[in-house]
């Protein structure tokens, strides 16, 4: 490399080749920095100014793209030493994509037409494959590719054409190499990968969207909005309810005819959606379908061991269920409605908000709507703190119902939230922890609960 070697002969020669082609890959060494996993824009975009060698960063890519990550002073980056670059994909770190050296002077740039749709990793090193703890600047960038283009309906001004049906009648509609767009988005997710459509609501008490993904590796969120055209419209919910590769239904309750409405819909992930085609179609109904609104369209939810995929909300999108009573402190002016199956003798469930909202959770047991017992409120934190709630003891294979609302009466401008149902907390007593407190339920005798 900088390195002026005197050599003596073919033999020496040919073990240096030996010895510089074997560190011609760099060993991948799973150090990562900075977390999280980073989308390119089209602009040089500073990655980290503290990056070590032995470190890499995670991108999300998407096939046909270019690609480009610089440690060069002409891009904005900086090292102070001989560095190296190396391209790995997430799913097999043992071959390098890419690798890149002496690109400006003694620092590395790898430029890269993705391969494939998903996450890239990309590590620094010093020459000859070292590690240090020297401050380090990388820079990437992306270039759309000659390939792929985007989906005719990728901006608003494009929306496709959907009309207003008694059935769902949909149309075919896709997310590969789809972009984002500029609107603002308040809804849960991600918006790097949007389609636009658009109907004129036909006079009908209640209008209904829905979009109907192919299966999971798509988690769709729609983002609805009145307005005469792109430049002048409002929006007016978000829907993310259930879970990936799940169906999302908006409703629509007493539009006048003629009153034009834009949907945007995009994968709640930021990296690529792994199956992005969907169906989208509107329909006329009796009641808005909005599952979650009442008891009986409860979503489901899968208990698990962890909260590891939370399910997305707004309590905005939700109307106040008068069906049933009240027992909890608080202003409510809409809530949510959630359902699961216990597996074990103590289930936890999580609500996180995304604002100043005061989620409140009131839990129920039963078969169904029309046979629930209170088991009690949980509200133990403030205004813009997730609740961390248990049941216990519960019975596995018993159903049991958690309605969700903001006890401030939905006053705060970010109603969203990510809420989600797991049966274990680490190690130690379930109750160890104040928010983790035992609910009992209040009884005519003493009926003790078992207590360690």
């Amino acid at each position: 490399m900088k390195k002026t070697l005197q050599l003596f002969s073919a033999i020496v020669v040919l073990l240096l080749l030996i010895v510089q082609t074997t560190h011609a890959q760099c060993t991948f060494l799973n150090d990562q920095y900075p977390s999280g996993t980073i989308t390119p824009t089209t602009s040089w975009t500073t990655v980290s100014t503290i990056i070590y060698a032995g470190e890499y960063s995670a991108y999300n890519v998407v096939a046909g793209n270019i690609y480009e990550w610089s440690l060069c002073a002409a891009d904005g980056g900086d090292a102070n030493y001989d560095s190296q670059l190396s391209l790995f994909n997430s799913a097999n770190t043992a071959v390098a994509l890419d690798y890149q050296d002496d690109v400006c002077g003694d620092d590395a740039k790898i430029t890269w037409t993705a391969s494939f749709t998903g996450v890239a990793y990309v590590q620094v090193n010093e020459f000859n494959c070292l590690t240090n703890q020297t401050n380090t600047t990388l820079r990437c960038r992306f270039t759309p590719g000659s390939t792929g283009n985007p989906p005719a309906n990728d901006n608003c001004i494009n929306a496709t054409n959907v009309g207003v049906g008694t059935f769902c009648s949909g149309v075919i509609g896709t997310l590969t190499n789809a972009t984002g767009s500029t609107t603002p988005v308040t809804c849960t997710g991600t918006n790097t990968d949007d389609v636009w459509y658009r109907f004129v609501c036909d006079g009908s008490q209640v209008v209904n969207f829905e979009c109907i993904p192919n299966g999971a590796g798509f988690d769709p969120v729609m983002q609805a909005f009145f307005g005469s055209n792109c430049n002048n419209i409002t929006e007016i919910a978000c829907v993310d309810l259930t879970l990936d590769g799940e169906a999302e239904v908006g409703g629509i309750d007493g539009a006048s005819a003629g009153q034009v409405v834009y949907v945007r819909i995009f994968d709640y992930y930021t990296a690529a959606a792994l199956n992005p085609n969907f169906t989208f179609c509107v329909y006329s109904g009796s009641t808005p379908a909005i599952p979650g609104d009442i008891c009986e369209t409860a979503i489901e939810l899968p208990t698990t061991t962890s909260c590891t995929n939370p399910v997305g909300g707004n309590f905005g999108d939700f109307n106040s269920d008068a069906g049933l009573g009240f027992d909890c402190s608080g202003q409510i002016a809409s809530d949510a409605w959630y359902t699961f199956t216990a597996l074990s003798d103590s289930v936890f469930f999580d609500i996180t908000p995304f604002g100043s909202t005061n989620p409140i959770a009131e839990a129920y047991e039963g078969p169904d709507c029309a046979n629930l017992i209170n088991l009690g409120c949980g509200d133990f934190e403030a205004e813009g703190f997730a609740e961390t709630l248990l049941i216990s003891p519960t019975v596995a294979g018993t159903r049991y119902y958690v309605r969700l609302y903001d006890g401030s009466g939905n006053v705060a401008a970010n109603q969203n939230y990510d809420f989600c149902v797991y049966d274990s907390f680490g190690s130690g007593a379930v109750n160890d922890e104040c928010f983790t407190s035992t609910v009992i339920e209040a009884g005519t005798s003493c009926s003790p609960v078992t207590s360690t």
